[in-house]
């Protein structure tokens, strides 16, 4: 693997800063870091997103200034991005410079078709990679939209009963790292539980080789509504992962630990983000009142059913409407964290660093991103994000990311990261 290139001299970080800035991090992380410590360690070295290089709305070509469903965008090398349309069901090379575009894809079964688009992944060594959860198959196009191949899957042959696996790695070579969940929905007792998770290679010639595992979401059973008595835990804790090269990353919310392997399961690296804070008695009031306000919601969207509709629907609305008022019960009165997961997302951008968001809770309008070197496992900068800003990827100065306006209407927007302190 490459090691991390450094920033643009524009942003004011370069290769030097970093390796003096390494030499506090070593010293620091001798003892655990909370969100405070990492803040109050980077002070000096905050960057905000600056102007705006492209917008898609803007674009001449309807297909990307009217984008159906904008599941998700890479960022390439050569000053181009990759943007997912899951409505459309295809991807569009856009350049940013030059403003060529390149659409890929489109609804069907064939070579380079999908029936359904859910991820999309940087491939290696170049290129990206698509999910196809309903077709089970993943697609790798090389970074100029040429397709190099498919690899079909079966999800009954993985532990999880009913999820699907995920995909977060694929290679022009036929191979595969699939993330496998099971929720362990079989539990029969009251309470909570984690689901378990497993990072699984699978090669291109079909065999299968575990590299790590690891605890889901904490979740919470409560029986006598069937499927539906299912529900997270406030402020649960969780695992998030990230792909980069023959690299896996695997993130603990409850410690900030962020373990690095290498394709044969053994750990390199590991970053320290520190825990997260204390959860005040306003915001655990404040999520519980948004969890009961979007239960109230996906419940109302359900209506009455149609007198002339197929049997048995009118019993499924009734069960949905039974869950929602159960669900507004635990909302209300279960038990959850004092101290909040310390991350909230996690990806490793076109650069090799790894983007740790501190966890954002409902009413914060600022994000703070860690940005850590994940083959030293040095913290470089903290990047401050608008809370309605999703980062999609980033490369050298550059930051994609996903805004949607009050109409649901979603654009992409590449944006030059600006040095603020």
């Amino acid at each position: 693997m490459c090691r991390t290139e450094p920033w643009d001299p524009s942003t004011g970080f370069t290769a030097w800063a970093g390796r003096a800035l390494s030499i506090m991090v070593v010293a620091a992380i001798a003892q655990p870091l909370d969100a405070q410590g990492v803040t109050q360690l980077l002070a000096e070295r905050r960057y905000e997103l600056g102007e705006a290089i492209f917008e898609s709305t803007d674009f001449a070509d309807e297909s990307v200034s009217q984008l159906g469903r904008l599941s998700g965008g890479i960022m390439l090398a050569d000053d181009r991005i990759v943007l997912a349309d899951g409505m459309g069901t295809h991807l569009l090379f856009v350049g940013l410079a030059d403003r060529l575009l390149t659409r890929v894809g489109r609804k069907g079964e064939g070579p380079g078709e999908f029936k359904s688009l859910r991820v999309l992944g940087r491939a290696s060594p170049n290129g990206v990679f698509v999910d196809d959860p309903v077709g089970a198959r993943v697609t790798v196009f090389s970074d100029d939209g040429s397709l190099i191949g498919s690899v079909s899957y079966n999800p009954g042959s993985f532990r999880g009963s009913v999820m699907v696996p995920r995909p977060i790695y694929a290679d022009h070579e036929g191979n595969v790292l699939f993330r496998d969940a099971d929720p362990l929905f079989s539990v029969r007792d009251d309470g909570p539980y984690r689901e378990q998770l497993s990072y699984i290679h699978v090669r291109s010639d079909g065999s299968r080789a575990m590299i790590a595992e690891a605890q889901g979401r904490e979740m919470v059973r409560r029986n006598g509504t069937g499927m539906f008595s299912v529900y997270e835990k406030p402020f649960s804790y969780s695992t998030l992962e990230a792909s980069y090269g023959d690299r896996l990353l695997v993130a603990d919310t409850e410690t900030g630990i962020v373990a690095v392997y290498d394709r044969n399961g053994e750990v390199g690296v590991t970053l320290d983000a520190g825990r997260g804070v204390p959860v005040s008695a306003e915001a655990d009031a404040q999520w519980r009142t948004q969890e009961i306000a979007d239960s109230r919601l996906r419940r109302s969207r359900t209506g009455p059913a149609d007198p002339d509709a197929p049997p048995g629907l009118t019993g499924i609305l009734s069960g949905l409407g039974g869950a929602g008022q159960d669900a507004e019960a635990f909302y209300r009165t279960a038990d959850g964290n004092t101290i909040a997961p310390s991350l909230s997302g996690m990806f490793v951008d076109g650069s090799g660093r790894a983007w740790l968001q501190r966890y954002a809770f409902p009413d914060d309008e600022i994000v703070r991103w860690l940005i850590w070197g994940i083959h030293e496992g040095d913290v470089e900068a903290i990047v401050e994000v608008p809370a309605n800003h999703a980062v999609l990827d980033a490369m050298d100065d550059k930051v994609l990311v996903r805004t949607t306006d009050d109409l649901g209407v979603s654009k992409a927007v590449v944006r030059r990261l600006k040095r603020i302190s």
